[in-house]
This record gives C-alpha cells, structure tokens and sequence, in this order.
C-alpha cells in the first residue's frame, strides 16, 4: 500500500546523502511500516470521532498499544488485512463501550482470566517476526511489566470507582489475551507442518 511513498522518500533521502545504499532497505522498510502505522492510528481515531468518543479511543490506544507491541500474539499476514483487524476491534471496542452495559462483576471476572493468560502465554512470535532466545527474553519482560502496569492501573481505577478506566483496560487485556491464543495457536499448526 506504501510500497511506492517509501520507495520515493527513501530514494531522495539516498539521493541527498542522508542514507548509504548499504542501509537503504532498513529505512524503506522502516518508512514503510511508520506510514502504515500512521494510518492505522488516523484511523483509529477518526472511529473514535465517528462514535462521539475520541478520548476514549486514545485510552484504548494507550493501553493496548503497549501491551501489544511487547507480548506480541496474532499478526495478519499482509498490511491490508492488518489494517482492516485493526480497524474492527476499534470499532468493537467503542461499540461495546457505547452500547452495551457491562456489570463490573463480569469485568473482574473476564480481566483475572484473561491477565492469567497474557502472563503465561507472552511474548508470541509470529510468522513474520520470529524471536531469538535473547529477544523472547527481553520481549516476555517487557510485556509482564506492561501488564502489571495496566493491572496496578485498572486495580486502582477499581477500588477509586472509576468503571470507565476498568472497562478500557479490561478490554484492551480480554483483546491482547485472544491475540496470544491466537498466535499460540497458528504457531502450533505452522510447527506441525
């Protein structure tokens, strides 16, 4: 989708000497994945725009984001059909955030499961971004602190009443946890092959 834009700056940026051809396709690649990550979070807050709750997909983003990025799980395989997950869990998330009433006893219930299952289950490669043993380590660290972080928050925003707090974060760790069954999965299947 970006092929072509990274491509052209990358060429200007080798063209001006700011790059050597020797690092020309790690910052192609690196431009490429900015502009796709640019526009998924353009996207996902135009949703937030369209449901009337921006701040609330910037909280959503903010959690998800970094728990994401460190405990890894499912991945699609192309940027098209990553953008299009991407874009339908946002819609998801502030549809049930929207409409449907969720008891607090349900959130507690569904966040302790599914806080088991990110901390057993990350880091998760995928396909396209295998771990080595250091990176596991270093990826499987990173995300159980995100992890414990979002539960210290989502603890206190419990015990303070804040239900709106408790609700962002358990969904954002209900959606992480299925990312890592999923991921857990496919990493299964492709061993078995």
């Amino acid at each position: 989708m970006f092929a072509r834009t990274s491509e052209f700056v990358t060429q200007q940026l080798e063209k001006e000497n700011v790059i050597t051809s020797e690092n020309r396709e790690l910052y192609r690649y690196g431009i490429q994945n900015g502009l796709v990550i640019a526009l998924n979070l353009l996207t996902s807050l135009f949703i937030g725009l369209v449901f009337g709750e921006l701040v609330i997909s910037i909280l959503l983003l903010a959690v998800y984001i970094p728990v994401r990025t460190y405990a890894g799980g499912y991945h699609a395989s192309t940027q098209i059909r990553c953008y299009i997950v991407s874009s339908a869990i946002m819609a998801a998330w502030l549809s049930i955030l929207k409409w449907v009433k969720i008891p607090t006893s349900c959130c507690v219930i569904a966040f302790l499961i599914c806080l088991v299952i990110c901390l057993c289950l990350s880091p998760i490669d995928s396909e396209n971004k295998r771990f080595d043993e250091a990176e596991k380590k270093q990826f499987g660290k990173r995300a159980k602190v995100m992890i414990l972080i979002c539960s210290g928050i989502w603890l206190s925003a419990l015990i303070a009443n804040i239900l709106i707090a408790v609700k962002i974060i358990t969904i954002a760790i209900c959606t992480e946890s299925v990312m890592l069954i999923i991921g857990f999965i496919n990493n299964r299947k492709n061993k078995e092959k």
